[in-house]
């Protein structure tokens, strides 16, 4: 095999197939620095984890050896074309490997005709076998060792070593189907039900070996022969482990180390909230912004929750929600058409979908929030319990019944994470809790008389900052804390000397160069809160709750605050359509309050009926939330609420605001009307107070 061909033989269809790389292993370094770490297999093989390739590879070098670079450089320049130079190589015995590397290499030059061949580098090789490590210099096409030895996709590895666990071929047996790798230091469990993976690592503390041993020991007994163990296996030594230590001990850190994916579909917009109030989990939820709810469900009927307690007459002011929708829709289209015609560049498909996008995002508010959702989530099994019991304790039937479905489909899939649910003295107990708390809340908020309704439309859109825990300073020294050797309160007075032109640099230089709204800040912007109340619409607070970071309180749905009817909706001709709907909404949330479904209630209104909450936040999550919030693709809604939070933290802390280097003030003629009407507001509520 020449050089060419060794070369390409890694290189199969173009860069398809990288160089396998072999990490560093317990072992002898020959006394060399251990510059880059390869294997060259033959063209087209393929190479396990763990494994070595079938082909040869130079002779090994021996200790104390000089590298011969000058001679092997000279070599190099004093190749002719087509006059490749051979390695030290053993034959390969495949002949047909052979005559299609002479393929590969002749293709590589047709295609590349302008290849400087002569132009050579040197690179060091190292293959390890039997924890010994062969090393040789290998004449390099400058052009390839730039494309591929010194590309960053791969690391330079330093002299490390670290400890390489010896398995039988037994052992190897068992344990290749459920982990990533069999001689290196970092891997990943695959194959395995979450709670022997959870057991796994719960057990880390008490053993003193690696996990690869103690699955050896310990699990792998119980694994089912050939294929994919299903979860419900979990196996009766992970069952026994979880039983004592999560059960017994009431351990709840082992809860956290193994998750699942439960999808809920189907789900009203009044469910979607409590699904996601959980922080520690992911969400992914069916949108209203780009999705339309105009056609019918296969079965028949629109797409919102329905339930024989509801009475027919729900079932009819929802219709009649959605035909109104639905006829608006094709209205509103229409009219965005005319008003922003496609430009003569523009490709006609995106600005299609522009002009739905715009045509959804005026009429979304016309939706109810019966509207039927679908929502996934994956979280750990100390979070699904959590979520399962606030379900189970809601007032809400929908939301118990769902809590009933999510706890049947975990035990299928990872039953010893929340075994304790439904056991009365730990699940049942806990259950009873939540409940008795909020009856006892709600006892209060009625003698303290706050559960006053008031005259309906009194509300407008508002965003008011209530309470700061902090100021700059104090960001400051939080920022300098980790880099420092002196105590905070040291760093507070050096501070406390800068006059406000140094505060303005060393808060720039802590904030950094931010090339896009992703580079935040570290932790040291934590040390400010902000306390927003905010009364905005229910589709504006749908998008902003989902923000997990920060503290987000709200209160029950209702009609007092009054609902909004967007400017466009009206020039679009449809605007008498929207407040028909609004007081069809309206007249079904009273029906359903005065029979005493008052947790009902709220699935009639319409999503464009403002609510009121509260965003606690510190000033690093206030960055994240504001930029991408404010940003011009979003919904004029929650656009506004961003851009007032701004506003209001400038007031008082304007170099954290000025560190939001990427929050977009940008307007239009919606948002801008919005705004207006959050500073009015703000100003009849500061009149108020004097």
């Amino acid at each position: 095999m020449d050089l060419v061909d060794l070369l390409e033989a890694v290189e199969v269809k173009k860069d398809e197939a990288e160089l396998a790389c072999v990490a560093p292993m317990a072992g002898d370094l020959l006394g060399q620095a251990l510059v880059q770490a390869a294997v060259v297999p033959d063209s087209g093989q393929l190479v396990a984890a763990g494994e070595l390739p079938e082909g040869r590879v130079a002779g090994a070098q021996t200790p104390g050896q000089d590298d011969d670079a000058d001679r092997d450089d000279d070599q190099a320049a004093g190749l002719d074309e087509g006059e490749d130079e051979r390695l030290p190589m053993g034959e390969v015995p495949e002949q047909q490997r052979r005559q299609q590397a002479e393929a590969d290499r002749d293709q590589a030059r047709d295609e590349q005709p302008d290849t400087n061949w002569k132009a050579l580098g040197t690179a060091l090789w190292v293959l390890v076998v039997d924890h010994r490590f062969l090393v040789g210099l290998l004449p390099v096409p400058a052009e390839y060792l730039a494309k591929h030895w010194l590309s960053p996709r791969v690391t330079t590895m330093r002299r490390v070593r670290y400890p390489v666990e010896q398995f039988s071929p037994e052992e190897r047996a068992l344990l290749a189907p459920h982990f990533t790798n069999l001689d290196r230091p970092v891997f990943a469990l695959v194959n395995l039900p979450e709670t022997v993976k959870g057991a796994l690592f719960a057990r880390y503390s008490r053993y003193s070996g690696t996990v690869r041993r103690l699955y050896l020991e310990e699990f792998a007994a119980d694994a089912p022969s050939g294929g994919r163990p299903f979860d419900d296996e979990e196996g009766a030594r992970a069952a026994q482990l979880y039983e004592r230590v999560f059960v017994g001990y009431g351990d709840d850190s082992i809860a956290q180390v193994g998750g699942a994916h439960i999808a809920c579909e189907w789900v009203s917009n009044i469910l979607t909230k409590l699904l996601q109030r959980g922080r520690l989990a992911a969400y992914l939820e069916q949108s209203t912004r780009y999705i339309p709810y105009d056609k019918p469900l296969p079965d028949g009927g629109y797409r919102f929750y329905r339930d024989d307690q509801l009475g027919p007459e729900f079932g009819a002011a929802m219709d009649e929600l959605f035909a109104i929708y639905s006829h608006s829709l094709t209205a509103v289209e229409a009219w965005a058409a005319e008003r922003w015609p496609r430009g003569t560049d523009e490709p006609e498909g995106a600005w299609r979908r522009s002009i739905s996008a715009k045509a959804l995002d005026l009429l979304r508010g016309l939706l109810p929030a019966a509207t039927l959702s679908h929502v996934g989530i994956y979280a750990s099994g100390q979070a699904y319990e959590q979520l399962i019991m606030r379900l189970m304790a809601s007032p809400l039937p929908e939301a118990r019944a769902y809590g009933g479905m999510i706890l049947t489909e975990l035990q299928r899939v990872m039953p010893s994470f929340v075994s304790r649910v439904d056991r009365p003295e730990r699940g049942g107990e806990w259950i009873s809790y939540f409940q008795r708390r909020r009856e006892r809340t709600e006892d209060w908020v009625a003698r303290l008389g706050l559960d006053r309704r008031g005259a309906e439309g009194d509300g407008a859109p508002s965003v008011e900052l209530i309470h700061v825990d902090g100021g700059e300073e104090d960001l400051l020294a939080s920022c300098l804390f980790e880099a420092a050797n002196a105590s905070e309160t040291e760093i507070l007075a050096r501070i406390d000397v800068l006059d406000r032109e140094e505060r303005a640099a060393l808060l720039g230089a802590m904030a950094g160069d931010r090339a896009n709204r992703r580079h935040r800040p570290g932790r040291g912007f934590e040390a400010v809160r902000y306390r927003f109340e905010i009364v905005s619409d229910y589709g504006a607070f749908r998008d902003l709750q989902r923000h997990r970071m920060l503290t987000c309180q709200w209160q029950r749905l209702g009609p007092d605050l009054g609902a909004g009817v967007p400017d466009e909706v009206h020039e679009a001709g449809v605007g008498g359509d929207f407040e028909r709907a609004l007081e069809i909404s309206r007249n079904e949330y009273e029906r359903l309050s005065a029979a005493g479904l008052h947790e009902q209630a709220p699935y009639a209104l319409s999503l464009a009926y403002r609510i009121r909450y509260t965003l606690d936040l510190n000033a690093r999550e206030a960055m994240h939330l504001i930029e991408l919030r404010s940003g011009r693709e979003g919904h004029p809604t929650y656009r506004a609420v961003a851009q007032a939070m701004h506003e209001r933290i400038a007031a008082i802390h304007p170099g954290v605001a000025a560190a939001m280097t990427h929050v977009d003030s940008s307007v239009e003629p919606r948002l801008e009307r919005i705004m207006s009407e959050i500073r009015t507001q703000r100003k009849r509520a500061a009149a108020q107070s004097e």
